[in-house]
């Protein structure tokens, strides 16, 4: 199945000429992958994960495991610290 391309994730990012996307700061991204970063937002917002599935249209298991990547890439091992990570390193805008 197709989905439409989100214009605020380009394919390409120059290393030089990187926007600030889902307001996660480009220069502490630590790999994440655009879905991730938007993900990562949505956290930090308050939702779930059965809530970010029904606001991203994705199944919750699919949540569930960008999350997980989500934790590994960072470093962290919860909701909690994913979200105190990202307010205390300013990631969000």
């Amino acid at each position: 199945m197709l989905r439409p391309v989100d214009p605020s994730c380009s394919l390409f990012h120059p290393a030089d000429d990187r926007e600030q996307t889902n307001g996660i700061s480009p220069d502490i991204e630590h790999g994440l992958t655009c879905r991730e970063r938007q993900v990562l937002k949505l956290l930090a917002e308050g939702l779930d994960a059965k809530a970010l599935a029904n606001a991203l249209h994705i199944s919750h298991a699919t949540a569930r495991n960008h999350i997980q990547h989500i934790y590994a890439k960072l470093g962290i091992h919860n909701r909690a610290e994913a979200v105190s990570y990202i307010f205390r390193n300013g990631l969000m805008r």
